[in-house]
């Protein structure tokens, strides 16, 4: 094995994944390395120039992207034979085509979904449907219109929420939702409690309303209830943010006892809580929501539901249910914001209500989740919560002695990308050595298995020592 003649140039502070890239491709041209040899591992050159391993592993997958050399699970990064056209130079993002992304957490497609696409779009084209089209053209009441509010109150419905239409106002996919209700509900400096792991996209918004997040402690089934008043009372939280159903990133569904205790801690504490529900049409069992259950002791509660997690993330309708003092500013939000929500594909989303295809795209989404599931479940079950209930992510713990970032770094090189823990970690607390797997996103079941048969290959291969490099 060849020496590797960069270290007194890649000890650098400045030095960057590019750099060690275009030196090592510099080298292969000149013939330092031959077709077939191989490159050291992640591990040897990270140490021997004193770089991240994260930052040689980008360094491999850009020499791999730009035909240069190719990486073998188990075995290490070869010179390829026959250098792919590319050249050189080209240090840029590869193309997604090349990679399976599940790192972005979507309902999976099908061609039940471009077929209910078209009908939709041939209903509103239809000759018939013209004076609906004209109406489509106008700005609409910044709730939404009445009709497309109804079919709302029809889909909170099919998982037991019964809600009068008036109540319910659209908003454009969750994200819009969650910005609605947090502009009606808090104010810059208010502390507000929220799961120790959560979306990334609500940290978001809480930084943009200069909101301070206080993460509370979870274990299997959600919110720990103690873990809520301990820390509700000592920093004074004025709210909680939660989503009770299939928690987004570990998959914690909250029992019925759980929720009970909750709602009694948040109405003892005088907390405004924000349910995100966007997970429940998964339950094949419904759950009393918290929304329920507060608004029963005259609580105030947000509740918020969509069809971009179910049925088809790109049609962005959700549904917003807010304490019923606070409609109209939830209302004024939507106008301060969009002014109204895109009445086409609230319309789109209303038929699909009324006429039983989102129904139906739901029931399909359940069935490709537990398939999918039972995917990743058979080659990675050990890693998956024992009772882990199927839907669109997953949550896997990371083995000993192995670190996140590593297996993220490997697993991108070979073309698959995961999302890593320190995006939902809430404050300053240490990451867990874990990863969400994105089910969804993957284009099928066949590209989801050569995903996750990529992660296996990785954690088995973690277990053997990196060949020495000489």
């Amino acid at each position: 094995m060849k020496g590797l003649i960069i270290s007194n140039r890649a000890n650098e502070k400045r030095q960057t994944y590019r750099t060690i890239s275009r030196l090592i491709a510099e080298q292969i041209r000149k013939g330092h390395y031959q077709p077939g040899d191989r490159l050291p591992t992640h591990r040897r050159l990270a140490e021997k120039t004193g770089v991240a391993i994260a930052t040689v592993s980008r360094a491999y997958e850009e020499l791999s992207r730009i035909g240069l050399v190719s990486g073998e699970v188990g075995r290490g990064t070869f010179v390829r034979r026959t250098p792919g056209p590319k050249p050189i130079d080209a240090i840029r993002t590869p193309q997604v085509s090349t990679r399976i992304d599940l790192s972005i957490n979507q309902p999976a497609v099908s061609e039940m979904h471009d077929n209910a696409f078209k009908d939709a779009l041939e209903r509103l084209s239809d000759p018939s449907a013209g004076a609906l089209r004209r109406e489509l053209a106008r700005y609409q009441p910044s709730a939404g219109r009445f009709d497309h509010r109804q079919a709302g109150a029809k889909w909170l419905a099919t998982y037991g929420l019964e809600v009068d239409p008036e109540q319910i106002v659209l908003s454009s996919g969750i994200q819009q939702g969650l910005m609605i209700s947090v502009a009606a509900a808090f104010r810059p400096g208010d502390v507000v409690i929220v799961e120790n792991l959560t979306n990334p996209s609500f940290r978001s918004l809480a930084s943009l309303f200069r909101l301070t997040l206080v993460g509370v402690p979870m274990d299997e089934d959600g919110i720990i209830p103690e873990s809520l008043d301990r820390l509700a009372q000592e920093k004074g939280a004025k709210g909680l943010y939660t989503m009770p159903s299939f928690q987004n990133p570990t998959g914690a569904v909250m029992p019925v006892e759980r929720r009970a205790r909750i709602v009694e801690i948040a109405a003892r504490r005088n907390l405004v809580v924000i349910e995100n529900a966007a997970y429940d049409p998964y339950l094949t069992v419904p759950l009393p929501s918290l929304y329920q259950c507060l608004t029963a002791r005259a609580m105030p509660a947000f509740h918020i539901s969509a069809l971009t997690k179910v049925v088809m993330s790109g049609v962005r309708i959700a549904f917003v249910v807010p304490p019923a003092g606070m409609l109209s500013q939830v209302a004024g939000a939507v106008f301060a914001t969009t002014t109204v929500v895109p009445p086409l594909a609230a319309e789109i989303a209303s038929q699909w209500i009324i006429d039983g295809t989102a129904q139906r795209l739901t029931q399909w989404q359940r069935k490709e989740a537990r398939a999918r599931h039972k995917i990743v479940r058979g080659s990675l079950g050990d890693l998956i919560t024992p009772d882990a209930k199927p839907c669109n992510h997953l949550w896997l713990k990371v083995p000993e002695p192995w670190r996140a970032d590593e297996i993220l770094s490997l697993c991108r090189a070979q073309g698959v990308i995961l999302s890593p823990p320190e995006a939902f970690v809430v404050g300053r607390s240490q990451a867990p050595q874990a990863i969400r797997l994105s089910l969804g996103a993957a284009r099928d079941r066949k590209s989801l298995g050569s995903a996750v048969d990529v992660l296996a290959k990785v954690l088995n291969g973690a277990q053997i020592p990196p060949p020495a490099f000489t």
